[in-house]
């Protein structure tokens, strides 16, 4: 079974008494976003990415460019680590991670709750131990996501929908929604260049694994000085 075959059973499940109006509005608010131009202005395939450095669960510091010293990386964005598709996604890059962890690649998992509710929320995970090269950090405010293009304004269908599916749009004094990161993946050469990209408005059309895998063993890994 595939990633997406496990979140569309999943999100079936969180949806079953939906009505069937509220679930054509969201699919019409996803297009929506993504016909508007946000999607097209994310980094895109090829292009730098921003460096930035960013606290993991324990308060340490993690920079993208001292991963990058030591081989290719993958980062992808997640919206909710409460969300049971986000959770069955993260699952799924961990045990990726793992095996990529051995082929000298780290992988990020990004969002922009603060870094101990998302490791509380997803306890166990190898992104939240820090294994295989899996990194979980935390964007609170979503500085960096914005960086990459990736934040936009969630309309009211699009926040209804996603709250059916367990992410809870964040909302400001003034009672209107903050913005969102779009969901993304990407993996990032050493010389900074992003050679994959994958960024969507759909939380069921994730990126899978091994598509993942697949590009980050395309990239090559710094070689050990050899002694004189």
């Amino acid at each position: 079974m595939t990633l997406r075959d496990e979140l569309i059973k999943t999100a079936e499940a969180l949806c079953s008494e939906w009505p069937d109006e509220n679930k054509r509005r969201f699919r019409r608010a996803v297009a929506e976003v993504e016909q508007s131009g946000v999607v097209d202005a994310a980094v895109r395939c090829g292009e730098m990415v921003p460096d930035f450095s960013l606290c993991d669960p324990h308060g340490d510091v993690i920079g993208l460019q001292a991963l990058l010293d030591r081989g290719p990386v993958a980062i992808t964005v997640f919206l909710a680590s409460a969300s049971p598709l986000c959770r069955l996604t993260l699952s799924a890059y961990a045990r990726a991670a793992e095996q990529t962890g051995r082929l000298g690649a780290n992988w990020i998992a990004l969002g922009t709750e603060p870094a101990p509710m998302a490791a509380a929320n997803l306890a166990g995970n190898a992104f939240v131990r820090e294994a295989g090269g899996a990194w979980l950090l935390s964007d609170p405010g979503g500085h960096i996501c914005g960086l990459f293009g990736l934040l936009h304004t969630p309309g009211h269908d699009l926040i209804d929908g996603y709250r059916r599916l367990g992410v809870n749009c964040p909302i400001g004094e003034d009672g209107r929604p903050l913005p969102l990161p779009l969901i993304a993946t990407y993996v990032v050469g050493t010389d900074g260049i992003a050679s994959f990209a994958e960024v969507g408005v759909d939380p069921l059309l994730r990126t899978e694994p091994q598509a993942v895998v697949a590009a980050l063993k395309c990239c090559p890994v710094p070689q050990p000085a050899s002694r004189s």
